[in-house]
């Protein structure tokens, strides 16, 4: 399970979920289901992580904040996975590898695709 992972870990690893929050995230495409955090991570090296930049990463003031987290496995077992690696790998051409691995994000059950795959199975 991913929440499992070694990369997770409290001790060696980067830590574990934020704090449950209420979902969905205002950055989530529609229909992508809930993680399982979304808020300020509760243990790991990062937990007392303040971030000095901007809301939504934007260019504006500054707002302070806590580094958050919600660790998605519903995503990561749907859409990070070797079947959907291999169909992106079997691609004849560059263009259409690429559109392969953007899939369509307007609609989660439709096409998820691996490079946004990786944007929301760690929010």
């Amino acid at each position: 399970m991913l929440k499992e992972s070694p990369i997770f870990d409290v001790e060696h690893g980067f830590g574990g979920d934020g704090e449950t929050v209420p979902f969905p995230f205002s950055d989530s495409p529609p229909g992508v289901p809930a993680g399982t955090g979304g808020g300020c991570l509760q243990d790991g090296p990062f937990k007392d992580w303040t971030l000095h930049i901007a809301t939504r990463n934007q260019t504006g003031p500054r707002d302070d904040r806590c580094l958050t987290r919600s660790i998605n496995t519903e995503v990561g077992r749907d859409w990070c996975n070797s079947v959907v690696n291999e169909a992106v790998l079997r691609q004849p051409d560059y263009v259409s590898m690429y559109l392969n691995m953007q899939g369509s994000v307007s609609q989660y059950a439709k096409y998820f695709g691996v490079h946004a795959c990786g944007h929301f199975v760690v929010a």
